[in-house]
């Protein structure tokens, strides 16, 4: 994380509001779902159940997601932090689709027991 400081000033206040807000909001959301990948909880799913090559799957799609939406647009990576968030939630979108439908479901209690 530290790298990403250093190669977007975006990240640390330099630059117009509109940019500083979209890249804070961008970077908090990249790292949530690093996070997600790597400790295998997601903020609002849960833990991912997800079993099998689909949950390596689910997991590789999140962490490629975090990483991409943290990335810094401009000359460096080729393109704008626009098309970067863009490809990144087309990424994220499948593997939280994915983390929602595979969560275990509770059976319904039973009337009266």
């Amino acid at each position: 994380m530290p790298f990403f400081f250093v190669l977007n000033p975006a990240l640390i206040g330099r630059g117009e509001f509109s940019e500083v807000a979209i890249t804070f909001g961008a970077a908090v959301v990249g790292v949530i779902l690093l996070a997600g990948a790597l400790q295998g909880y997601l903020v609002g799913i849960g833990r991912l159940n997800v079993h099998g090559p689909l949950g390596w799957l689910c997991r590789g799609l999140l962490a490629a997601a975090g990483v991409i939406m943290m990335l810094p647009g401009g000359d460096l990576v080729g393109y704008e932090h626009a098309t970067l968030n863009i490809i990144a939630l087309c990424l994220a979108v499948p593997a939280i689709a994915i983390a929602w439908f595979g969560r275990s479901r509770q059976p319904a209690p039973s009337p009266g027991g």
